[in-house]
């Protein structure tokens, strides 16, 4: 099978599970989808903490790797 076909068949298997998720999506009361948008708001908020705290610490290091070797040149010299 070819690229083409493949990537044909893939966009179709990805619009019928689109088209599925309409359908049951459209069973649920408002406040059954009030609720899973705010499960999706709190999960969305701690990814954003976490890549927050991944990024202070990567900063940290790169903070204290800095000054390691700013004290390796200063004793070499």
């Amino acid at each position: 099978m070819n690229k083409r076909i493949k990537k044909k068949k893939a966009k179709q298997a990805r619009q019928r599970e689109l088209e599925q998720l309409e359908q049951e999506l459209a069973k649920l009361s408002p406040e059954q989808l009030e609720a899973i948008a705010d499960a999706i708001s709190q999960v969305v908020q701690e990814i954003c903490t976490v890549i927050g705290y991944f990024a202070e610490n990567i900063a940290e290091a790169l903070r204290r790797w800095e000054e390691q070797l700013d004290k390796e040149d200063s004793n070499q010299d």
